[in-house]
């Protein structure tokens, strides 16, 4: 496998053992009566902790991302933290809540706003300012998939361009459902350079020009595939709006998300037609655009 689809690979393993670590260790109500029960419970969020504090190191060390001291200093405080919870139920559950599982609201906005392929904006520096694990995958997730270079480094399968000859860029594992999102994905398009790549059970696109660089992620199951899509600007409020799965935005937003299930043979259907709808700088000027009460009062 080559190296660069390597390390993208195991961000999303590791993302996924992570993500099951912090589901599966959920505190229960049953342990509050049981002092065995709150003992091996308490030891093995101890455990849990070294594994996800291994977990995020492998992934900082293959992207050459130097926070490692940082890793190390906050679980050093979670297990002071947990040795402090002295097994009493409450105060592991808040433990829980606070170093494995919030996700503070702003924080999660801040991110967001520094999150953008093609531009100088990078969140990764927002990974001193996190409090939880969560938060800290959170961070890392969207610096990853929103970097067009970790893409770029990676070998292409297939390319063709567009009508305004910009490329679309089919790279990763092959495989029958990419291959028809790439077949699928027509010349007439109105956008710049997209990547689309293709790893184990994960398609990201990444597409220019709309929304400045709209990304798209499916996650692909044995029944279904689940869509998720971040719009980092803003172009016209009412247009994204009418995208399947979005979250309702207003005037003053300055990015949308959205997601949804669809089957297998649905998904290249609704991935052109996601990114068809998708404003670009062009509907800024059209009616609820960014600049379109401008033109009118000229």
């Amino acid at each position: 496998m080559d190296v660069n689809l390597k390390k993208v690979e195991e961000f999303f393993k590791y993302d996924l053992k992570i993500k099951t670590v912090l589901y599966n260790i959920v505190p229960k109500e049953q342990y509050r009566y049981n002092k065995n029960s709150l003992i091996e419970y308490s030891d093995n969020l101890y455990e849990c902790l070294n594994d996800i504090e291994f977990y995020l190191k492998k992934i900082l060390t293959n992207f050459e991302l130097n926070y490692t001291k940082f890793i190390d200093n906050l679980f050093n405080i979670y297990r002071d933290k947990l040795l402090k919870c002295n097994y009493d139920f409450d105060k592991l559950k808040i433990f829980y809540k606070a170093c494995f599982s919030d996700m503070d609201t702003d924080f999660i906005n801040n991110v967001r706003n520094n999150s953008a392929g093609y531009s100088f904006k990078d969140p990764i520096f927002l990974i001193e300012e996190t409090n939880s694990i969560n938060e800290i995958l959170h961070v890392l997730h969207s610096s990853i998939v929103n970097n067009e270079n970790y893409y770029s480094d990676i070998p292409i399968l297939q390319q063709k361009y567009n009508d305004e000859n910009y490329p679309i860029v089919l790279r990763g594992k092959d495989n029958v459902l990419v291959r028809k999102i790439y077949e699928s994905f027509p010349n007439n398009m109105d956008c710049g350079n997209t990547e689309i790549l293709s790893l184990s059970n994960n398609i990201l696109l990444m597409v220019r020009d709309k929304g400045h660089a709209l990304l798209i992620e499916i996650s692909v199951s044995e029944e279904d595939c689940f869509i998720r899509y971040f719009i980092p600007k803003i172009c016209n409020v009412k247009m994204i709006n009418k995208l399947k799965g979005i979250k309702k935005i207003h005037e003053n937003s300055t990015y949308a998300v959205g997601d949804f299930s669809s089957n297998f043979e649905e998904v290249p259907k609704e991935i052109i037609n996601l990114i068809r709808k998708v404003p670009t700088d062009v509907n800024m000027f059209t009616e609820s655009g960014q600049f379109y009460n401008d033109i009118k009062t000229k």
